[in-house]
C-alpha cells in the first residue's frame, strides 16, 4: 500500500484541493491511502471518502493543530482544539483523550527542536520522516530523529495544490481495510514499512498558498508573509519557473532484507538520495 499522510483540503483557509483532484493525482502515483488533515478543523471528508472510494483510495482524516511550540497532528480527529494558543503538550493529551494518533509533522521546520527531543518526541506516535515542503536536509534530519528514538515513521506531502499530492510517500506491506486508529497504528508500523519516498514541493507552492490565505481571509498578515517569502527567494522561484525544475531532489529508500525486530529495521535501511539542486 502507497500513502501520502499529510495532504490538506479546501477546507483549509491556504489550500484548493478538492476530491476530483485526491482521485486523479493518487491514480497517477499510485496511492490508495491519503491522510486528509486541516488546519485547527477537520476537513469534509464524508465527501471525499464518497468520491475516492469509487476508485478504492482510502481516506483517513485529521486535524493538523497549530500551537504555540508548531504543530501537530491528530489523525482520526473531529474535535476544534480546545482553546486557543495551546502548549502543544495540551493539544498532545487532547489527541489521547480522544483516541486519536500523534503525528509529528516537519520536524525540524518551525519547531525547537531542542524542545522537541526533551518534551514531545516520546509522546508521539509517527514521525513524518519526509515532508515534501521541507529542505534536503530538513528531511534527512527528521529521518535520524525517527530513528535515533526508534519512532514509526510516516511521509506525507504537506499538499495545499493539487500538483503536490503524491510527492511524499510511505510504502508498506500488504492492503489492508483501515477502519479506526489501531488498524493504522498496527499497519504502519515500522515492521511493515518497505520504502521511503520524497520529492520536493517548489517554492512557488508555498508562496501560493501564503497569497491565497491572505486573499481568501482579508489577512494582511498572510500577505506580508508571502511578500516577505517572495522577497527571500524570488532567484529559486524564477529559477524553477524558468527552468521547470519543480523538482530540486529526490529521496528514495527501500527497506531491505526481512528483519524480525526493530533492532534489525533500524540497521537495514539502504540510502538512495540524489540531490538534483
Amino acid at each position: 500500500m502507497r500513502a501520502d499522510c499529510h495532504i490538506h483540503t479546501y477546507t483549509s483557509f491556504d489550500s484548493a484541493i478538492t476530491p476530483q483532484d485526491i482521485v486523479r493525482r493518487c491514480r497517477l502515483r499510485n496511492i490508495s491511502l491519503v491522510c486528509l488533515v486541516d488546519h485547527n478543523i477537520c476537513p469534509n471528508y464524508i465527501v471525499f471518502k464518497r468520491k475516492c472510494s469509487k476508485y478504492g483510495i482510502q481516506i483517513i482524516h485529521g486535524i493538523e493543530y497549530k500551537t504555540k511550540e508548531g504543530d501537530i497532528i491528530g489523525l482520526f480527529m473531529n474535535e476544534k482544539p480546545p482553546k486557543k494558543n495551546s502548549r502543544m503538550i495540551e493539544i498532545i493529551e487532547f489527541i489521547h483523550e480522544n483516541s486519536g494518533l500523534i503525528v509529528l509533522p516537519h520536524p525540524i521546520k518551525r519547531h525547537n527542536i531542542d524542545y522537541i527531543i526533551k518534551e514531545i518526541i516520546s509522546r508521539v506516535d509517527f514521525v513524518e520522516v519526509f515532508n515534501s515542503r521541507q529542505t534536503f536536509m530538513e528531511n534527512i534530519a527528521s529521518l535520524r530523529l525517527a530513528l535515533s528514538y526508534e519512532k514509526n515513521m510516516l511521509c506525507g506531502s504537506d499538499a495545499h495544490w493539487s500538483w503536490e499530492v503524491g510527492n511524499a510517500t510511505v510504502d508498506t506491506k500488504g492492503f489492508d481495510l483501515i477502519v479506526d486508529a489501531d488498524d493504522f497504528l498496527e499497519h504502519f508500523n515500522i515492521r511493515n514499512v518497505t520504502a521511503l519516498s520524497c520529492r520536493t514541493s517548489a517554492r512557488l507552492s508555498e508562496w501560493l498558498s501564503q497569497l491565497f490565505a491572505g486573499i481568501r481571509l482579508f489577512s494582511p498578515e498572510h500577505i506580508r508573509n508571502a511578500v516577505l517569502m517572495l522577497m527571500r527567494d524570488v532567484r529559486l522561484i524564477i529559477k524553477e519557473m524558468y527552468l521547470g525544475a519543480f523538482l530540486s531532489y529526490e529521496i528514495n529508500i527501500s527497506l531491505i532484507g526481512t528483519p524480525t525486530t526493530k533492532e534489525d529495521i533500524f540497521n537495514n535501511y539502504n540510502f538512495m538520495c540524489s540531490d538534483l539542486t
